[in-house]
This record gives structure tokens, C-alpha cells and sequence, in this order.
């Protein structure tokens, strides 16, 4: 499921919610082009929860998703792997030079 933040206890959720769960975020409302990465040995993000995720998505929706190929590869390593530059931030960079929302400014101004 994709909720909101459940705060473990159904008389916070309800307070915060007006329900004892939190409410389904409604995905079909995103409009702005993703990129998805997911790790080959991620069990916060398994390939069956990305499929999941991509089949509540709208059809039509400028996306792309890439796992990262590196059999060890997981959640953490997004940002600590010695090395992520070479496994993850350059396949980044490089969609993000081909999206076609970038600003004018350069990022090192």
C-alpha cells in the first residue's frame, strides 16, 4: 500500500486522519515524469513492490525504471556505497540532462 504516515497507533491515526489507518495516497494523480531506481537486493523496494507501484501509476506517464546492476546492491546503498557514483549518480545525471523540465540555471552558478 501507498498511505500516508502511520503513526502506529490507531488514536493518533484517527486524530491526525479521521480513520484508524492511514489513507491511500491516490497515485493516479502524479503528472510529472519519474525516475525509478530500485537495488537488485533491496527488501524495502522488491521488484514485485516497483511493479505494484508502476501498474497504480497513469498509463502514459514519462517513466522510467532502471535496477541498478550490482547483485548487492541495497536501500542504503543509494547513498552510501563507495561506489554509487559509478553504479547509480552518473545513470542519474545522465536522465536528468534529458528531462525536459530543467531549469536555466546552471547548478554550479
Amino acid at each position: 500500500d501507498f498511505r500516508h504516515f502511520d503513526y502506529g497507533d490507531e488514536t493518533l491515526n484517527s486524530k491526525k486522519y479521521g480513520e484508524i489507518k492511514p489513507p491511500e495516497y491516490n497515485l493516479t494523480n502524479i503528472q510529472t515524469p519519474i525516475i525509478l531506481f530500485q537495488g537488485k537486493n533491496d527488501p524495502l523496494s522488491t521488484e514485485e513492490m516497483n511493479q505494484e507501484l508502476i501498474r497504480r501509476l497513469p498509463r502514459g506517464l514519462n517513466l522510467i525504471h532502471e535496477v541498478v546492476e550490482d547483485e548487492k546492491f541495497n536501500h542504503m546503498d543509494f547513498v552510501s556505497a563507495k561506489d554509487v557514483d559509478r553504479l547509480l549518480y552518473r545513470n542519474v545525471l545522465k536522465h536528468l540532462d534529458h528531462f525536459p523540465y530543467r531549469s536555466a540555471r546552471a547548478i554550479n552558478q
